[in-house]
């Protein structure tokens, strides 16, 4: 293996790890937005912002964008 071989294996675990990272956040979102929805599509009433980071390990600004609230 030279070492251009070497460098460009490097970038591109890199770049498997950044989007891995991007799958797994985007799981999560998936799955806290099925929490909050009822099952005929309507959302019931919208828990807090800190509920949902406290069940789901999601921080504030994740958990606000995701139910649509002001962070203030």
């Amino acid at each position: 293996m030279e070492a251009s071989d070497a460098a460009r294996l490097k970038e591109l675990e890199k770049e498997n790890a950044r989007l891995k990272k991007l799958l797994a956040e985007r799981d999560l979102e998936i799955e806290v937005m099925k929490e909050i929805s009822t099952k005929n599509g309507e959302r019931a009433r919208p828990p807090s912002a800190g509920a949902v980071r406290h069940g789901e390990g999601v921080s504030q600004r994740r958990a606000c964008a995701l139910l649509q609230v002001a962070r203030s």
